[in-house]
């Protein structure tokens, strides 16, 4: 697909949440340097985390949690920039789109 803009746009449908219009490679460019991960040992540190920054995922590994969070720098102490993949455009997608419905 194509779109006017060198920026990927999403856009609704009803029968899939969203659609990704433009080439995956711009989308994960765009995402370089802004998706940063840390492994974190307990359920509690990971709920702090998820009040302060914008969480887009976890995943459980050996028993801890790791977490990916969107930012335009580093977020602190503890995370490394990683390499985004689809999975992060997908998860990164999801949570603008719950957040975007939370009521006032």
């Amino acid at each position: 697909m194509t779109c006017a803009s060198s920026a990927p746009a999403w856009r609704s449908s009803p029968r899939v949440s969203f659609l990704l219009e433009g080439a995956p490679s711009d989308t994960l460019a765009a995402l370089n340097g802004k998706i940063w991960s840390k492994v974190v040992a307990t359920d509690d540190e990971m709920r702090a985390i998820e009040t302060q920054l914008h969480v887009i995922s976890t995943h459980l590994v050996g028993g801890q949690h790791e977490i990916r969070v969107y930012a335009e720098a580093s977020p602190g102490d503890g995370f490394r920039s990683i390499d985004s993949g689809l999975e992060d455009v997908y998860f990164l997608n999801l949570s603008q789109q719950s957040k975007s419905q939370l009521p006032n």
